[in-house]
């Protein structure tokens, strides 16, 4: 029994040494991996490297190689504003710093000849990696957004609405018309991530298109411009934050919780500041559907009095989670009195919009009204 008891000792002490030093051993690689980095861009462009496109090179390295290859997930990502992002790379780099193993000129990262390990196969396979994406690449997060984004929403609205939104409203020559940025906008819709978590995100994205095409048709100010250039910003900002939940590696399961908090904050924000369009359109004179929960009931029952109202669906804002939502078909409706559907109505007062099919001359139509305080 003693003697089991020391066997079991040794090799539970034996197998903790050992994990310790395959843990350092790890850490090394890692580190080297980012030396060997920064010295391969710059023996190639003569330039340092800047942060963001350290960070993107190693992520694309470790990422394509092979399956068996254990440096695959040695630095754990997650997708965000600019694509995938890495703190405890950051983290690793500014320790490198503070040893002197890089240094940064204000330009970029520069780093020493000194090896901090040896090279086996493994590591060697990323290196040739990191060497052909350094060689090869122009614009390193163009092509990640097109080879590796998990959502093509990272192409359409960020690589390509925003650049044309700014051409369109500074560039005197530009060939891009208000209905290019429609097609895109659009064409965005599509491209969100099939998932639950953005279901009110689109309601609210649906909104900004809207306005957003309306507005673009005005000779608008500078202020106004920019105004609408922040609000597409923080459109891309709470999307990213909505993807960071959905696209990350296991080691930040623990950040979840507080990333969801941080997304319905950015989220409540977007609205109001999507809001804040539609006042703008409006005092522009603009005919749009902001209006007050009075005269959207106003509004509903001049349709239905008409025989023209066929359907109304309710959707809430994120933070209303006791608001009811949902259809009103017109078997709900169709044996009611005025006062008795207003009643039904108010149950949904809560709601941010209200989305009203009715029929016209021409068939079907669908109206979409942003609802604002009484």
């Amino acid at each position: 029994m003693f003697v089991y008891l020391i066997s079991s000792w040794f090799w539970s002490d034996l197998a903790n040494e050992l994990q310790v030093k395959e843990q350092i051993n790890h850490e090394l690689q890692i580190k080297e991996m980012i030396r060997v980095c920064t010295r391969a861009y710059f023996d190639k462009w003569d330039f340092p490297v800047s942060k963001t496109n350290l960070v993107k090179f190693l992520y694309k390295a470790t990422r394509e190689v092979s399956q068996d290859n254990p440096l695959k997930n040695c630095i754990p990502f997650y997708w965000y504003i600019h694509g995938p992002y890495s703190p405890p790379l950051l983290d690793i780099i500014e320790q490198l710093s503070k040893d002197g193993v890089l240094k940064h000129n204000g330009k970029g990262y520069l780093a020493n000849y000194t090896r901090l390990c040896d090279h086996d196969e493994h590591f060697d396979k990323v290196y040739n990696k990191l060497r052909d994406i350094i060689c090869n690449s122009t614009s390193v997060i163009e092509e990640l957004y097109q080879d590796m984004a998990p959502c093509r929403f990272y192409i359409s609205f960020k690589s390509r609405f925003t650049g044309m939104l700014h051409n369109y409203f500074y560039d005197q020559n530009t060939r891009i018309k208000y209905k290019d940025l429609e097609d895109v906008l659009h064409q965005t819709v599509g491209e969100l991530p099939m998932d639950s978590l953005f279901s009110l995100f689109l309601d609210a994205h649906l909104d900004f298109i809207r306005i957003v095409v309306k507005l673009a048709k005005l000779d608008l100010t500078e202020k106004a411009k920019k105004n609408i250039e922040q609000i597409s910003k923080e459109v891309f900002e709470t999307f990213a934050k909505g993807v960071r939940i959905l696209e990350h590696d296991s080691y930040f399961d623990s950040e979840i919780e507080k990333w969801k908090i941080e997304f319905v904050d950015s989220f409540s924000e977007l609205e109001k500041n999507i809001d804040r369009l539609y006042e703008l359109a409006q005092s522009l004179g603009v005919k749009n559907t902001l209006v007050t929960f009075q005269k959207l009931i106003d509004e509903i029952l001049s349709l239905r009095s008409r025989d023209e109202l066929i359907k109304i669906h309710f959707v809430p804002g994120i933070n209303d989670v006791g608001s009811n939502f949902g259809n009103i078909d017109a078997e709900f409706f169709h044996n009611k009195n005025d006062k008795e559907f207003e009643v039904l109505l108010r149950n949904f007062e809560k709601s941010h919009n209200a989305i009203v099919d009715h029929s016209t001359n021409t068939g079907w139509n669908t109206t979409v009204y942003r609802l604002t305080a009484s």
